[in-house]
């Protein structure tokens, strides 16, 4: 099998990874799943982006990640004005991603990154136990 990588991963550049999070009325959690998240994409030196979209949360969703913003450099928060539904917040992340490479995750299951060691990205999740 032959794997063919992308010209700019060989690089000086690093990537940047984007990670996009639709969110709606997550105020409890998704400080948590950003911050964790963010952690993991910094202990494995991936520069990184997270965009959540709040798709018009009522319950502080939005200043939620805008506080875990002030602790993380890369995370931002996109508000809808009212709720559009998954496939938009997804869409809408999309739009705005700014990355070499994208993933989505959901706000309860961000799954995990690693950098293999031919410098990709990959990223998955176990199925509850």
């Amino acid at each position: 099998m032959q794997v063919v990588t992308h010209p700019a991963a060989h690089a000086a550049t690093p990537l940047l990874g984007s990670v996009v999070i639709p969110a709606h009325n997550e105020a409890d959690s998704i400080g948590a799943t950003v911050s964790a998240l963010a952690d993991t994409l910094r202990d494995e030196e991936i520069d990184y982006e997270l965009i959540v979209v709040d798709d018009g949360s009522s319950d502080g969703t939005r200043e939620a990640v805008e506080r875990a913003a002030t602790k993380w450099e890369g995370i931002r928060v996109v508000p809808n004005a009212y709720p559009r539904g998954f496939g938009f917040a997804v869409r809408t992340g999309l739009d705005l991603f700014s990355g070499d490479a994208v993933a989505v995750a959901n706000r309860d299951h961000p799954g995990v990154f690693a950098r293999s060691r031919d410098d990709t990205l990959a990223g998955g999740r176990q199925r509850p136990q």
